[in-house]
């Protein structure tokens, strides 16, 4: 048995007996590293275990492992009443409240949203937090109650729990929404223009040139829900693990015995096609656990022979895309912008380009 830390003083056995670490002699050539099947759990073919799972049947393997919890102690029912064009997970932590209310007051206020031709809904995801005082939690809770947006999964909020936080918001939308076309899970940090988004969504092969006026003004997208579709801000050189303990994202060899990630899509903001959304929740628990929660995905999807979608109106940082950056948005068409540093930059930005439309 090997144990994996779910939370603070949480921890959740696993075994790990059909594949064992892979001893660093005998760590594959990077030849075959392309590949990443070598990466637990090995199976024949992990598109044909999902299908299996869909059709009732049972798969031929056991689960490597069970910890992504689909339970949830807070959610708001009334966010999936009705059939979405998008659905919006916004991951966050409790102390972020300042954050949550910038959103409230741009693209989430429900005026705004009201306007648009797609039906869209959002709620925000997080864990339980590690409170300093009552009071804290009592003005947590008051939140809860009274803005109605919030999810709480079962699981210890820290960074280190990122991947259960991702895993909760696909299991929650699957299991909770019935009825949308994407998901888009975010950061709470990314500024969003939600007429670009939809309108990419609407036609991602010709995004950002003109659109098709046969659909300006109608419900529709180019490519349903029903498809295979799964993109964001992909990165262009390999992405190689941090080796060094110190490092916010050290990966030991036994965790990952590769000398590269697969295309990795920063975890800032991702969009799923419902179909996407329910594969990768079934094939996550025959896929190790890893606390890079980009990462796992990215092993999923590569497990899955699902490839992003390269999505360059994705900016993952803003300064290195352009030191005029507020002034380019506009003109650039871009969809989301990641670490806005300010909550009042945030608003005053928003309202500066995306308030008229």
């Amino acid at each position: 048995m090997y144990y994996i830390t779910v939370g603070e003083n949480v921890v959740a056995p696993n075994s790990d007996k059909l594949n064992p670490p892979i001893p660093r002699k005998e760590r594959p050539s990077d030849q075959h590293q392309k590949h990443y099947m070598l990466y637990p759990l090995q199976v024949d073919s992990l598109p044909n275990l999902v299908s299996a799972i869909i059709e009732g049947r049972n798969p031929d393997v056991v689960p490597i492992n069970d910890i992504y919890n689909n339970s949830f102690a807070i959610h708001p029912p009334s966010r999936c009443k009705r059939p979405l064009g998008i659905l919006i997970l916004i991951k966050t932590c409790f102390q972020n409240k300042l954050k949550r209310d910038a959103l409230r007051e741009t693209w989430a206020n429900s005026q705004y949203l009201s306007r648009l031709v797609v039906p869209v809904e959002y709620a925000f995801i997080l864990g339980h937090g590690i409170y300093n005082s009552t009071s804290v939690k009592e003005e947590f809770m008051k939140e809860v109650t009274i803005m109605g947006d919030i999810i709480v999964s079962n699981f210890v909020d820290t960074y280190r729990n990122n991947t259960f936080k991702s895993l909760a918001g696909l299991h929650w939308g699957i299991e909770h929404c019935k009825d949308y076309e994407f998901l888009l899970m975010m950061d709470d940090d990314m500024y969003l223009s939600l007429h670009n988004l939809i309108t990419f969504l609407r036609q991602p092969s010709t995004y950002p040139k003109r659109s098709n006026p046969e659909i300006k003004g109608k419900y529709g997208f180019e490519i349903p829900g029903s498809q295979i579709f799964w993109g964001g801000y992909v990165y262009s050189e390999p992405v190689h693990p941090k080796r060094d303990p110190s490092n916010k994202w050290y990966v030991t060899w036994d965790q990952y015995p590769f000398k590269t990630f697969p295309n990795v899509v920063p975890g800032g903001a991702i969009i799923y096609s419902r179909n996407v959304t329910q594969q990768f929740v079934l094939a996550s628990p025959f896929v190790k656990h890893l606390n890079l929660d980009d990462v796992f995905l990215c092993l999923i999807a590569a497990k899955l022979f699902i490839k992003p979608f390269r999505m360059n109106k994705f900016i993952l940082n803003k300064w290195v895309w352009n030191p005029r950056w507020p002034d380019k948005v506009k003109e650039t068409n871009v969809i989301a912008v990641h670490d806005i540093e300010s909550t009042p930059k945030m608003i005053e930005f928003w309202k500066k380009y995306e308030r008229g439309i």
